[in-house]
């Protein structure tokens, strides 16, 4: 149990070292974070990868906002997410980041308008840590891509 647990906490740090291959400095960015919980269709923010992803950014100098379908409903945002600011929408996530993140897997994040998205941001740079986006086609589009294990689509 002790290796499981070792094992989700380095996935957690390898997601912030991934972007700082690209934004080596992440004082002063924007970062943000597609989807919250723990796993897509629930509330559950119990060891939540977003909440510690979140943290190291944040100790890291980084501005963090965060959208999930469900908690981005709610009529308040929990206690537990109070470091991250609030999108009300995949939209208004992406608006003046320098990347985004995907956390947590929910199907609709693979139906976003991503170069709508992407004119939103100062940066086309996705970090697919859950590896559910077609990065070639994120590719073509104009974004750089990185998934988590894998290697980014040439061009």
């Amino acid at each position: 149990m002790e290796a499981v647990t070792a094992v989700n906490q380095d996935q957690r740090r390898l997601v912030v070292r991934k972007l700082q291959q690209t934004l080596p400095v992440l004082q002063g960015h924007t970062i943000g974070l597609l989807g919250l919980t723990f796993k897509p269709d629930t509330d559950d923010l119990r060891e939540a990868p977003a909440l510690d992803i979140a943290a190291e950014l944040i100790r890291l100098g980084a501005t963090v906002k965060g959208f999930d379908p469900y908690w981005s409903r709610q009529d308040h945002w929990p206690e537990a997410l109070a470091s991250i600011r609030r999108c009300s929408s995949a939209m208004a996530l992406a608006k003046g980041c320098d990347a985004l993140v995907v956390v947590t897997e929910w199907p609709e994040f693979k139906l976003l308008d991503w170069e709508q998205l992407g004119r939103e941001m100062r940066r086309r740079l996705v970090l697919d840590g859950r590896n559910c986006l077609d990065g070639t086609a994120l590719t073509a589009s104009g974004f750089r891509w990185q998934g988590v294990g894998r290697n980014p689509p040439s061009r």
